[in-house]
């Protein structure tokens, strides 16, 4: 949990940085915030293997193929993927930005999801 605990540190010296620089230069305030969000998600990437490994063994257990579960770690993926852009568009003070963000977001999670759906589709086609 070290890594979590520096990346807070980080991540909260640096807004504080951001706040005190913002009124004389804004865009250095936006730069030093994505450097500290960057610099925090780097920190903590190690935190991501076991979860991938609780996946994996998730995935094996419950003897799903690829089929179901590939579009569902996609999706997954493309939200979280899409929360940190919208996040960091808001913070940048550009609301378009964060909702064009959010628009290519939803787009490509449902794009993602089209394998999954036509299964399921295909399934309920049989059971009828």
């Amino acid at each position: 949990m070290e890594p979590v605990f520096q990346a807070i540190i980080i991540v909260v010296i640096a807004a504080a940085a951001a706040a005190t620089v913002y009124k004389t230069v804004p865009g250095m305030s936006l730069l030093l915030s994505m450097a500290a969000a960057l610099l925090a998600l780097f920190l903590c990437i190690g935190l991501l293997e076991p979860l991938a490994a609780f996946f994996r063994d998730a995935i094996a257990l419950s003897g799903l193929s690829g089929v179901y579960t590939g579009p569902l770690l996609k999706c997954m993926t493309i939200s979280i993927l899409t929360m940190i852009g919208e996040s960091l568009c808001k913070d940048a003070g550009q609301a378009a930005g964060a909702c064009a963000v959010q628009l290519v977001g939803v787009a490509a999670a449902l794009y993602a999801a089209l394998p999954l759906m036509r299964t399921f589709l295909t399934m309920i086609g049989e059971c009828l």
